[in-house]
């Protein structure tokens, strides 16, 4: 009798799930419109009406499957962050020598998106195995170190 209380997966509602999880992520992080739309191979004018209610991402697509890289990226970020809310949106915006650029830059490619969570997700990895005595795994970005911080503690928007 299992079988008959298993659900089909109901599309819809985890495409609207997730809709608003990108829109409330790319609010989080100060990304606009304009920078959303390629992250998600969507053209602005979609993502608008994504705002607007007037559509959604779909599963099965790769709007969706970018949608969910996104909001894997805010949520790694964030966990990084330590929820400051003032540091995931400036990281994006900052140059990262270990990325070759500013991430928010990088993530508009596919490859892109996949290499920051990586580099993300090896930050986290590394904070938890080799804790420094500040309490963020985020190292310091040069022009905000000071003489004598700890290049691989604190945060700052160069991960």
């Amino acid at each position: 009798m299992a079988a008959l209380d298993e659900q089909p997966p109901n599309h819809f509602e985890d495409g609207a799930v997730l809709t608003k999880a990108v829109l409330r992520a790319a609010d989080k992080l100060g990304v606009k419109a304009n920078v959303l739309a390629p992250i998600l191979g969507l053209s602005e004018t979609t993502v608008s009406r994504m705002k607007g209610g007037d559509y959604r991402l779909e599963a099965d697509t790769r709007p969706f499957e970018r949608g969910v890289l996104f909001v894997r990226l805010f949520r790694s970020l964030d966990a990084l962050a330590g929820g400051d809310e003032a540091v995931a949106p400036a990281w994006l915006t900052n140059p990262n020598s270990a990325l070759g650029g500013k991430p928010v830059e990088k993530i508009s490619t596919l490859d892109g998106l996949v290499d920051v969570i990586d580099y993300l997700d090896t930050r986290g990895a590394a904070a938890i195995t080799d804790h420094t005595s500040d309490s963020s795994p985020l190292p310091s970005s040069p022009d905000r170190r000071g003489g004598g911080s700890n290049p691989g503690g604190g945060l700052a928007p160069n991960l």
